[in-house]
């Protein structure tokens, strides 16, 4: 939400006016998911500082920052953009690396299961961070649906079936998070006709994991695919059109402009 103006994340926000963020948040999901794209919300929730947002090891541990957050608070700035979302069906929506009134985000079960899942209804699938993750089986008690990045030294992975034949983690838990991460997959017909993965992605060409990581899935799309077409137009128009003029300091009218 920008509570800060020196926010290192505010520029991949909205505004700091719930509303209008709310709105923004909403046709952003509708115009991604009208493509057959799934969307992810971001970050689920009180993400406001680069520091310390991991928790530090040196010169002695220390846990990730703290956003602690009243009920009123929570339901009237924080909550608000993400309903709109979770009106607009968004896919996923990825819990944040900061502690939340004193527990991770990402295994937070009031915010997880209680707020996002309960009240707002959300039916996608909860996915962390990056590294975000700090627990297996209590995270995914707590509303987790998906680890990232994931990979052979994830703490879901294979511990999963070994959790559920030792009784820890109950299987319709687990049959709970297939359903949310897949239903996305098939109600966007993903599984027809959709693009092949670019191998000159980044993701693909530099991730130290990938070697497990893409195992089965289906690569040798077209490489270095150019999809931005007559883009940069329509950016400049969004762009023109967005301005705003705070002060008039003899900027306007404009004597001789190059374009019309």
């Amino acid at each position: 939400m920008g509570r800060s103006a020196l926010g290192g994340r505010n520029w991949e926000a909205f505004s700091t006016d719930p509303y209008l963020s709310g709105v923004a948040m909403e046709e952003t999901v509708l115009g991604i998911q009208a493509n057959g794209v799934q969307s992810c919300a971001k970050h689920w929730v009180g993400n406001e500082q680069e520091t310390q947002r991991f928790p530090s090891r040196s010169p002695v541990p220390f846990p990730a920052l703290s956003s602690n957050i009243d009920d009123r608070t929570m339901h009237e700035i924080y909550m608000w953009p993400f309903a709109n979302a979770v009106k607009a069906g968004v896919s996923y929506v990825m819990c944040s690396y900061n502690r939340l009134n004193q527990t991770y985000a990402c295994e937070n079960s009031k915010a997880l299961n209680g707020l996002l899942k309960g009240e707002l209804g959300f039916q996608g699938a909860v996915v962390s961070d990056y590294g975000a993750t700090k627990s297996g089986i209590f995270g995914i008690k707590s509303g987790l649906d998906m680890d990232q990045p994931g990979g052979p030294n994830s703490v879901f992975g294979a511990n999963l079936p070994i959790a559920v034949h030792n009784g820890s983690l109950p299987e319709a838990r687990l049959d709970n998070m297939v359903r949310r991460i897949m239903t996305p997959y098939f109600f966007h017909d993903q599984g027809k006709d959709y693009p092949l993965l670019d191998p000159s992605t980044n993701e693909i060409s530099g991730d130290p994991l990938n070697a497990t990581e893409l195992l089965g899935f289906a690569i040798g799309g077209t490489k270095n695919r150019d999809v931005r077409a007559d883009h940069g137009k329509f950016v400049r128009e969004l762009g023109a059109a967005s301005a705003v003029l705070l002060k008039n300091n003899g900027a306007l009218p404009l004597k001789n402009p190059r374009n019309r």
